[in-house]
């Protein structure tokens, strides 16, 4: 482990011991004043003079919000959320220093918190101005207001801004679950403490293997030139045991990120809400109806601030299913507040281009993120089509073959994507590519060509005949 990597798991643990001052003080304004007072406090103590950006990137930010129209303040805040954080990867070309890795951590996790909470103030304003006019209707809209709007003052967006909880790793939340944890008076009923022990014990598990594997296999090996030495079959092993201990290393810091925020109490709801990662409760009505009852009664959950599920990411078969599992809360950030944004956009294929886009250059201005970032349509792309080609009207024991190959296959392309997301620059990417002759790429077009050529027929008969048909075999 490099000295990074013990100073933030430091923090972390740190942060879950915090929670509990956190948790414990009744008052909504304590626990807003301890919170934010400890953010500012681990954003100077690792980002030194880089702490400036976070502060100026922040306060600007909530002046934005504050007295620009909520129509537009969400285009205002993404513009100066997304221009700041270039000049904070740039600002070293005109004299200032250059920012540290721990600093960049901090940014990137602002700039989601920045520009979400936008949106959430023009989506607050925008179903204030769309009140249906069917009574029924009207009552389940009033309903989500309740639950899902927010009213902000700048000295709200700043103290959201600069809550410790995730600060460095994420998970990315809400302003209202974060406005939902300070107030929330039922604090005392919530059990943190199972649902903590269940949620760290799983650790070790992939601590020390990560520990083992980072002693044997390193990126300078790659940087160095060592590896191109070695055979072909060694070169691509050397990727998958990179791929391993990279996803290790994250899974070890999102689960203490978790569990950061389950001892403080962020993001726990009733479970009859059915709260998803990054949005909170969805079923408004329960959510309504839950506190009728004793306190004590409600069973809470975490599935708001669950952001990394590593069993669905190791067994999903697609890369489509494993995106759903992995940063799961950044995933909602990059769903809700860019894909779904894009109306005006037809083509499914060009809106999640544009959103791996926007992804890429939140991760970084290196070349090896574009590249790992813009490989994820070509891979969906293909995935898609061979489903459509052999798995759709395939047999089951056909199916079966086919959920193995394409697991086999989608796994060796989320590796080879992640070499550019590990090294970076644009010539140890490629490099490193090329010393495998580009193997992803080509099988990946490759594979999109045999599902165009090999697409079923369009049936020719009438559509409410082939819904009849569809009918019958259900039935």
């Amino acid at each position: 482990m490099s000295p990074a990597d013990f100073l933030y798991a430091g923090l972390l643990f740190f942060s879950v011991a915090f929670g509990q001052v956190v948790k414990i003080n009744g008052s909504p304004e304590k626990r807003r004043l301890i919170s934010t007072s400890l953010g500012v406090v681990i954003i100077i103590f690792v980002g030194g003079f880089g702490c400036f950006h976070a502060i100026v990137a922040g306060v600007v930010n909530a002046l934005i919000i504050g007295f620009i129209d909520p129509s537009i303040c969400h285009i205002a805040s993404f513009i100066w959320g997304f221009g700041y954080i270039a000049f904070f990867r740039t600002c070293h070309f005109i004299g200032l220093p250059m920012p540290s890795p721990y600093s960049n951590a901090v940014q990137l996790l602002l700039t989601l918190k920045m520009v979400g909470i936008a949106f959430e103030v023009h989506d607050t304003d925008k179903r204030k101005r769309n009140i249906p006019s069917d009574e029924e209707e009207k009552a389940k809209h009033l309903l989500k207001c309740k639950y899902q709007d927010i009213h902000v003052s700048v000295v709200d967006i700043i103290c959201y801004s600069f809550c410790y909880i995730g600060i460095l790793t994420g998970p990315y939340y809400k302003y209202r679950t974060y406005h939902d944890m300070l107030h929330n008076s039922n604090a005392k009923n919530i059990d943190t403490i199972v649902p903590l022990w269940r949620r760290i014990r799983v650790l070790p598990l992939y601590f020390l293997p990560y520990l083992i594997g980072s002693q044997f296999f390193s990126l300078d090996y790659i940087r160095r030139g060592d590896l191109f030495a070695d055979p072909f079959w060694f070169r691509l092993l050397y990727m998958a045991a990179l791929s391993f201990i990279f996803r290790l290393r994250f899974y070890c810091g999102w689960i203490l990120a978790e569990c950061g925020c389950m001892t403080a109490g962020l993001g726990a709801y009733p479970a009859v809400t059915k709260p998803r990662c990054g949005a909170g409760p969805t079923d408004f009505e329960a959510f309504e109806e839950c506190y009728e009852m004793a306190p004590e009664g409600i069973a809470y959950n975490f599935e708001t601030i669950h952001n990394i599920d590593e069993y669905g990411c190791e067994t999903a078969v697609t890369n489509r299913r494993k995106m759903h599992h992995w940063n799961k809360s950044v995933q909602y950030w990059l769903s809700s507040n860019i894909y779904k944004r894009l109306t005006l956009v037809k083509s499914g294929a060009l809106k999640v281009a544009i959103t791996m886009t926007v992804s890429a250059f939140w991760h970084g201005i290196h070349p090896g993120y574009f590249f790992s970032f813009l490989f994820v349509p070509l891979n969906l792309m293909a995935e898609d089509l061979m489903a459509a080609a052999f798995q759709h009207h395939a047999a089951p024991t056909q199916q079966k073959v086919f959920d193995w190959t394409a697991y086999f296959i989608n796994v060796r392309f989320f590796e080879y994507m992640a070499m550019g997301f590990m090294l970076l620059t644009y010539k140890d990417t490629m490099a490193y590519w090329s010393s495998i002759y580009f193997c992803g790429h080509i099988l990946v077009v490759i594979l999109i060509i045999i599902g165009l050529l090999c697409q079923p027929k369009r049936s020719k008969k009438p559509k409410d005949e082939r819904v009849s048909e569809e009918a019958k075999k259900k039935l």
